[in-house]
């Protein structure tokens, strides 16, 4: 969740431990622009192979089709212009994994979501992260 130009992670079964991250440097206005540069990153690893039409557990979806250039292949399905599932195949494992969309919004209401209370566990994850690139420094 990021609200008033904070960053906070947690789960939702359980939100009374969290990390809150408030010193990033930057301030997030334009969602989508962040989410672009993210999807950027993604993108830059996965191979585009083809889109098409298919029937898949009996609905009909438009698909992009990308791989990582080893062994898993993502399709995104859409109905129309909207994204409804993602559908991961490992031929590792021989195994799928389906995510299903039932919406995408940037906006919600204060009822639904509410800043964390509890143990900010940020300040310990900093020393954690600090520690590590010390120790690495100096081997």
């Amino acid at each position: 969740m990021y609200k008033d130009g904070v960053a906070y992670g947690y789960l939702p079964v359980f939100p009374f431990v969290y990390i809150k991250a408030d010193n990033f440097g930057i301030n997030i206005t334009d969602v989508w622009s962040m989410i672009e540069s993210a999807s950027g990153i993604t993108f830059s690893v996965m191979n585009y192979i083809k889109s098409y039409n298919e029937n898949l557990y009996g609905t009909d979806y438009y698909v992009e089709e990308y791989n990582d250039r080893a062994q898993v292949t993502t399709k995104f399905c859409y109905v129309g212009d909207e994204l409804k599932m993602i559908s991961v195949f490992d031929a590792a494992t021989n195994s799928t994994q389906n995510t299903y969309i039932e919406s995408i919004s940037f906006t919600v209401s204060d009822s639904e979501v509410a800043v964390p209370v509890g143990l900010d566990l940020g300040p310990v994850f900093k020393a954690f992260l600090l520690g590590m690139l010390t120790s690495s420094l100096l081997y």
